[in-house]
C-alpha cells in the first residue's frame, strides 16, 4: 500500500515530461471557424414592429381585462404607435372611472426561432416595471390581433395575467 502511495504522488512529476514527449512532432492548427451565419427567422407572427404598429397606417388598439387575485379586473388598452421612427406603445390600466394608469415607451420584440415574436413593455406601475406577452396571436398573416401575457399593476404583489385582442 505505501508503494502505491509513491506511486500516485510521483505521477505529477511523470506528466511534464511524458506530455512534452507525445508534444514532440505534432503540429498544432488552428481550430476552423464556422463563417455560415444563420438565416433570420421568417415572420411567422408578431415578428416585425409593424404587426403591432400597422403597416401603412396606424393600426387599431387592442382592449381587454387585466384579472386580479381573487377574480375581479381591470381594463387594460394598449396602443401602439410609430413616431418619428421610434415604435412606441401606450398603456392603459383603468381600475375605476376615476383611477387610469398609463405608460408611453418604446417596446421591444423578442423573435424565436419559428419568426414567432413576443413583445416587452413598460407597465404603468412605475418606472423599470415590465410587462410581456406569453402569447402572441395572428388570425391571418403576420398581423397580431390578441395578447396574452403579465403586468405589474398598482396595489398587487407580483405580475398578473392580461388578455387583450383588436379585430
Amino acid at each position: 500500500m505505501r508503494r502505491r502511495s509513491r506511486l500516485i504522488s510521483a505521477l505529477p512529476s511523470l506528466a511534464l515530461p511524458l506530455t512534452a514527449s507525445l508534444a514532440v512532432g505534432l503540429t498544432i492548427a488552428p481550430a476552423a471557424h464556422a463563417t455560415a451565419t444563420a438565416a433570420a427567422p421568417t415572420n411567422t407572427c408578431g415578428g416585425a414592429p409593424a404587426d403591432y404598429t400597422g403597416l401603412l397606417s396606424l393600426d387599431t388598439p387592442f382592449i381587454g381585462t387585466v384579472t386580479l387575485p381573487g377574480g375581479g379586473t381591470y381594463s387594460m388598452t394598449i396602443t401602439p404607435t410609430t413616431f418619428a421612427a421610434n415604435d412606441l406603445i401606450t398603456v392603459d390600466v383603468t381600475a375605476s372611472p376615476t383611477e387610469t394608469r398609463s405608460a408611453l415607451s418604446r417596446f421591444t420584440l423578442n423573435v424565436d426561432p419559428l419568426g414567432r415574436g413576443g413583445i416587452v413593455f413598460a407597465a404603468p406601475k412605475g418606472q423599470g416595471y415590465k410587462g410581456y406577452s406569453t402569447g402572441v396571436f395572428c388570425t391571418t398573416g403576420t398581423r397580431v390581433t390578441k395578447i396574452t401575457g403579465l403586468i405589474p399593476v398598482t396595489g398587487v404583489t407580483g405580475s398578473v395575467s392580461f388578455n387583450v385582442s383588436r379585430t
